[in-house]
């Protein structure tokens, strides 16, 4: 690889995050629940789940080539500091050919997500998006994968809110 590919890498990441945090002035999408913008369209019923099933697939090879290689992505500052070692350790060439090929698919897959990220959030809208990421992490926790294995971390993207349809807790309920 050359080594304009951690440049380039850093530009998807810089450009995913700027499109999500232009959606709203605190980086977070919660405002446009209500109006998802002129760009977007509704998807099928089928399409919606195949976009889940695409990024639980992919979520879950990334949460398990970042464990066997040793990558802990417990924010968006890690999954950009596993990107620029990977592509250090690429660059150097001094691993097995079978750990390179991991390294190269690991980075890959991180830079394929962000992609898919910023493409579906200018097609669907952000509450869209958000409900199809949450619906493919939660499939993921039930087959042993932490929301923070793959390195994709929702209230990052999104801000605080868990859930585009996220029920109140009890105390937030109004009095009978």
């Amino acid at each position: 690889m050359t080594t304009t590919q951690a440049p380039h890498t850093h530009s998807i990441l810089t450009h995913v995050k700027s499109v999500l945090t232009n959606l709203n002035d605190h980086g977070a999408c919660s405002n446009l629940r209500a109006h998802p913008g002129p760009n977007t369209m509704p998807l099928s019923t089928e399409s919606l789940w195949r976009l889940e099933q695409d990024f639980e697939a992919l979520n879950q090879r990334i949460a398990r080539l970042a464990s066997h290689l040793g990558y802990a992505l417990t924010d968006g500052h890690s999954v950009e500091d596993a990107l620029h070692a990977v592509s250090q350790h690429i660059r150097a060439e001094q691993a097995p050919a079978h750990e390179v090929h991991l390294w190269h698919e690991f980075r890959g897959l991180l830079v394929l997500r962000y992609e898919l990220e910023t493409r579906s959030v200018q097609a669907l809208g952000a509450p869209q998006l958000q409900a199809v990421l949450k619906t493919a992490e939660d499939h993921l926790a039930r087959h042993g994968i932490a929301p923070d294995q793959d390195g994709l971390h929702l209230q990052e993207l999104f801000g605080a809110d868990e859930a585009p349809d996220a029920q109140p807790s009890p105390d937030q309920l109004p009095p009978h």
